[in-house]
């Protein structure tokens, strides 16, 4: 009967956090987006520039370039090898699509191809994201790529208040927003927060 029990509230807990990510606004507020981009430029993790476009897609190099730039440590390009061919040893990205791979966070689309210039989809960065925060393995365990990692991202938050199709293009908006969420996870002290 205990067992019951503890299952019983594990499940209702679940559920409950899924319940106050999907009935709150499902749409991110303008301030969500200014309060991402502040703190990431304060930390040095992104540049804006003037033309920044939240509903602009974020390629596959870029969204690399980010979670390796929250993880830090970023070796120089000219110590790497490169492991994928069409990201060759003068690719600006090579660094940090090298270090991700490395850590197990990233993986080419096919045998030795990253694509650094396509467009990102949302399940593709989630995985990133769900893999600098640690849970690779609880994501491996409820389901593996893309749902299991796309539930444990919403589990702890970071999607909330975002619709999105898995294979739809990542906005910068949205990938700046969860990886803000991401770093907050993994305890990153933001100036303000």
């Amino acid at each position: 009967m205990n067992k019951l029990k503890y299952i019983i509230s594990i499940v209702l807990i679940y559920c409950l956090s899924l319940c106050a990510c999907i009935s709150a606004n499902a749409e991110l507020t303008p301030d969500t987006y200014n309060t991402a981009v502040e703190n990431l430029s304060a930390g040095d993790i992104i540049f804006p520039s003037e033309d920044f476009d939240i509903n602009a897609a974020v390629s596959r190099a870029v969204g690399a370039c980010l979670v390796a730039r929250a993880i830090g440590d970023t070796y120089e390009y000219t110590e790497v090898q490169p492991v994928f061919d069409d990201v060759g040893k003068q690719h600006w990205a090579i660094a940090y699509i090298d270090q991700l791979y490395k850590a197990g966070i990233v993986n080419g689309v096919g045998e030795s191809i990253y694509e650094p210039d396509t467009d990102m989809t949302y399940e593709q960065f989630i995985k990133m994201l769900v893999c600098y925060m640690g849970l690779s393995e609880l994501a491996l365990t409820d389901g593996g790529y893309p749902d299991g990692y796309i539930r444990i991202a919403a589990e702890e938050g970071i999607t909330c208040d975002m619709e999105f199709a898995a294979k739809d293009k990542i906005t910068q908006g949205d990938a700046l927003v969860m990886l803000y969420r991401a770093m907050i996870y993994n305890g990153y002290a933001f100036g303000g927060d």
